[in-house]
């Protein structure tokens, strides 16, 4: 039975029969209606006459969502004059964020070596290495390069989990022979051997000397 010791709900939304602004109302006792005003002598909106049914939907500034169905035959309150309405909303479950793991870029320094064996992030074929390291496509740039100027070259990623941060993925981009890239897609698992290579810039760049799927 409703009365003052139902705990109410209401909020301003619209209704979806006629796009009149109306306001919802529920409690805890299953008691749901339409007003048009709040307070006495609390009208109530109907578009339900004839056998139709209306539905509210509303999304409040926090990006909540409430959606309330309204049968034609549903039961409504009769409030009386001092019966008094809280505001209020009824939050949808909010979705669990999952938090990725942190990622570390693994730069090589020069004469570094790594074996590693991680999952494959990104693979990208047939990549123009002298106008992504901006160097002049030259026979001195291409002896420079070594084994990446000297072939047709594309570039992966690989993440692998830290040996000593559990939570931490290390994230090495390489250069690899294009050849080496056949059928290769992303979410496959591999050891690559990694070497760095010295650029014209004094940096170095990871290359891939060989790539096994496990």
């Amino acid at each position: 039975m409703h009365g003052r010791w139902c705990r109410t709900r209401t909020w301003p939304t619209e209704c979806s029969t006629c796009s009149a602004s109306v306001y919802f109302f529920s409690c805890d006792c299953g008691s749901k209606v339409f007003f048009e005003e709040l307070g006495p002598p609390w009208p109530q909106h109907d578009c339900r006459k004839g056998g139709r049914s209306a539905v509210a939907r509303t999304v409040d500034a926090e990006g909540v969502v409430t959606t309330a169905h309204f049968a034609h035959g549903v039961t409504v309150i009769e409030l009386s004059p001092s019966f008094g309405i809280e505001p209020g909303r009824l939050p949808l479950p909010r979705r669990r964020q999952v938090r990725p793991d942190p990622i570390e870029a693994m730069l090589p320094c020069r004469g570094a070596e790594e074996e590693v064996i991680g999952v494959v992030r990104e693979v990208r074929h047939k990549v123009d290495v002298f106008q992504s390291l901006r160097v002049p496509d030259t026979s001195v740039a291409r002896a420079m390069l070594g084994p990446i100027g000297r072939q047709v070259v594309g570039r992966l990623t690989v993440h692998a989990p830290s040996p000593e941060e559990p939570d931490l993925l290390e994230s090495f981009t390489a250069w690899a022979p294009e050849a080496m890239l056949d059928d290769l897609r992303r979410g496959l698992t591999v050891l690559v051997d990694l070497q760095a290579v010295q650029l014209p810039s004094q940096e170095c760049a990871w290359f891939c000397r060989s790539l096994a799927l496990l």
